[in-house]
């Protein structure tokens, strides 16, 4: 197995499988929604993006089959790592991805414009609403395994510098390095952040991550909200449903002419999750105002 399929076969397993429908090219008005697989997530984003989206597309799922893209294709949209990285004939067409953690489309892969929807918030939005749960949050470890740590980790230390956070930015090769890295970072940072990376997260890693900031009184947060019910201080994060609107958003405005491709974009609606005990046991005070603005909190 290539490196590549190992890396899409992790994202499709963080995932788990639902259905959907799909409405033929002829209708579509040249737009294309390519799913990875019928997987619920999948499924979210799709409605999130139907919902603002008002015009016809036509989908397609990867693990049925191969897309149909005809040359008259005037946008694909890309739910999902596989559909992201699946090398469409058209590749000068505009792309939009999203739901896809640890993918990364580079421009030898795909030579059209392009916008990835990112899984996580805002990099400002991200340190912002940390330094509420931990208003003496000074020094954050963020820690990675995909490539959009290419991307979103320059722009989290460039935020932190703003807002007087320290960002201690790794990539791992492979969950095998987290050992070492936890070691390293002992004692140096206030408290340390997850990538939502499938790459990274397995059932034996986070357990991992989760016992270390317990020992060590080190507050652990995450982007993927069902990670707090796991044992995270808290998640902030941002749902699929949201990251398929952002998605629709966007699409509405490459067909109108006024999209500006930027490289990044991010949903509105950001939620947070807390998990009092946890974050109890990692010695962090959560102030009750922000508890009780908090979007969900496991007690």
């Amino acid at each position: 197995m290539t490196a590549r399929s190992s890396k899409l076969g992790a994202i499709a397993a963080l995932f788990a499988l639902v259905g959907w429908a799909r409405c033929s090219y002829a209708q579509s008005e040249g737009v294309v929604v390519v799913l990875s697989s019928e997987s619920g997530p999948y499924e979210e984003a799709l409605a999130g993006f139907r919902e603002v989206f008002n015009r016809p597309f036509a989908t397609f799922v990867l693990s049925k089959g191969d897309p149909t893209i005809p040359e008259s294709t005037r946008l694909i949209v890309a739910i999902g790592g596989k559909a992201a990285m699946y090398p469409y004939e058209t590749e000068r067409v505009p792309l939009i991805y999203c739901v896809a953690p640890s993918v990364y489309v580079n421009r030898e892969q795909h030579t059209g414009p392009q916008t990835k929807v990112y899984v996580s918030p805002p990099p400002r939005i991200l340190l912002q609403k940390l330094k509420e749960l931990q208003p003496g949050l000074r020094r954050l470890g963020a820690l990675w395994a995909g490539e959009s740590a290419l991307t979103y980790g320059p722009a989290l230390k460039q935020e932190g510098e703003r807002l007087g956070v320290t960002v201690l930015t790794e990539r791992l090769k492979s969950p095998d390095e987290l050992p070492d890295f936890l070691r390293a970072i002992k004692g140096r940072v206030d408290a340390f952040w997850i990538a939502p990376d499938p790459l990274l997260i397995t059932p034996q890693s986070f357990s991992l991550m989760r016992q270390f900031a317990l020992d060590n009184s080190i507050p652990l947060y995450v982007s993927i909200d069902g990670l707090a019910d796991k044992g995270a201080a808290a998640s902030v994060s941002v749902g699929f449903h949201e990251m398929g609107h952002k998605a629709g958003v966007l699409a509405a405005q490459v067909l109108a002419g006024s999209g500006d491709w930027s490289s990044a974009a991010y949903g509105d609606q950001v939620l947070v999750t807390i998990n009092t005990a946890a974050a109890a046991q990692s010695r962090l005070s959560i102030p009750i105002d922000i508890l009780n603005k908090a979007d969900r909190v496991i007690r």
